[in-house]
């Protein structure tokens, strides 16, 4: 991919964006985690005046709950220059997909998260924690040239805060896409971001789609704001790698 294509060269979806400013640049690679968790536990992530609204189609279809573990290997103010403190950091969000029932705003809600740096907290969503971090990551190539990846992700925040995985896969080929997305403050569900984003997408569990071809039985935990959704009251229904995603973050104006 051509870097400065995709960073600087103003396209149709930047001619129709002339109106927000573009705050930050980020390289990551992610595991996603999608979860359906029970509604007494949903209505306590949801401010006032919104609602849930889970994928109706697609590998994470019904997925209510989203836990997201990023890897930024590269982030970037809007002058292309490294984000002191932050230019590199280990992330987990709690993301919850819903939509504002008077206005129509749809996105995901950043409820909660946990940062390896101190820099990343309380983040621009406000709601990220300081987190002691571990982060591993292996690679085994067969002789068939197979990729074999072990991946380890643990959060332990304050409060008795954790949200981590235990992950062993076969690479698969990525599916390469371009989106689009809105993602509001829990904490103040006025602000918001848009990120535009080239990423490619490696399906390694999917419920609904009936996924699980490459996948050894994986481990997590999820406990934040005193919930424990992953212990009774949570479904899983998708595991996806992101090998990479690169993404532009705009604020609107004012």
């Amino acid at each position: 991919m051509n870097q400065k294509s995709f960073f600087q060269n103003q396209s149709v979806t930047d001619l129709a964006a002339e109106q927000e400013f573009l705050a930050e640049l980020n390289v990551e690679t992610r595991i996603v985690l999608g979860f359906k968790v029970a509604e007494d536990i949903l209505e306590k992530l949801l401010p006032l005046g919104w609602q849930s609204t889970p994928p109706e189609a697609g590998p994470s279809k019904g997925a209510n709950l989203n836990v997201i573990f990023a890897d930024r290997l590269l982030v970037q103010n809007a002058d292309g220059l490294p984000i002191d403190g932050q230019a590199t950091n280990q992330l987990a969000v709690i993301a919850v997909p819903a939509r504002h029932l008077v206005s129509n705003a749809q996105g995901v809600l950043i409820v909660f998260g946990l940062s390896s740096k101190a820099e990343g907290t309380p983040g621009p969503y406000g709601v990220f924690a300081p987190a002691d971090v571990i982060c591993e990551r292996g690679l085994t190539v067969s002789q068939d040239e197979k990729v074999e990846v072990n991946e380890n992700w643990d959060f332990s925040g304050e409060n008795g805060s954790r949200i981590g995985v235990q992950l062993q896969f076969k690479r698969g080929v990525p599916t390469r896409s371009q989106t689009e997305t809105k993602a509001f403050s829990y904490k103040n569900p006025s602000f918001y971001r848009i990120y535009r984003a080239d990423q490619g997408a490696d399906v390694l569990y999917s419920k609904m789609n009936n996924v699980n071809s490459t996948l050894i039985e994986p481990s997590y935990q999820v406990s934040f704001l005193g919930l424990e959704p992953s212990k009774d009251k949570a479904e899983l229904i998708s595991i996806i790698s992101l090998p990479w995603t690169v993404r532009r973050a705009f604020l609107p104006q004012l």
